[in-house]
């Protein structure tokens, strides 16, 4: 998809092709450049909004509760408090809402940005 952005789109992407694949691991950086990465490349495809914002909001706040959980359960050290365990069915449950929220919206992503990129490949097609 960044390819044909790069091909087509006339406006240009925040962050370089080595950073679609690294913003997802890299420390600190995968709190915002995989977002970037995506509504860059969203927007040049389609007009439409398609909700980047909520998409990667709710990513955020799974992986939020997720390690929160981690916490929960004693983190590094190990140490459980009897009291804090009572809430991880519900840090997990919100979660577990977060992380589908952002699932949809990013299938809504996809295939709307996926229907562009075909419109795209169909009219650069040689009929013959």
């Amino acid at each position: 998809m960044r390819r044909n952005v790069d091909q087509v789109a006339r406006t240009g992407q925040r962050r370089g092709v080595v950073w679609a694949w690294l913003g997802w691991v890299v420390p600190v950086v995968s709190l915002w450049f995989p977002y970037q990465v995506v509504s860059d490349a969203g927007r040049a495809s389609t007009p439409r909004p398609l909700g980047y914002g909520g998409w990667w909001a709710a990513f955020l706040v799974s992986l939020l509760l997720q390690n929160a959980a981690g916490q929960v359960l004693g983190g590094p050290a190990g140490l459980v408090d009897p009291e804090l365990v009572r809430s991880l069915p519900t840090i997990e449950a919100v979660g577990a809402v977060a992380l589908a929220v952002a699932f949809v919206l990013w299938v809504r992503i996809v295939l709307d940005v996926s229907a562009a990129h075909d419109r795209w490949s169909a009219a650069q097609a040689p009929v013959g």
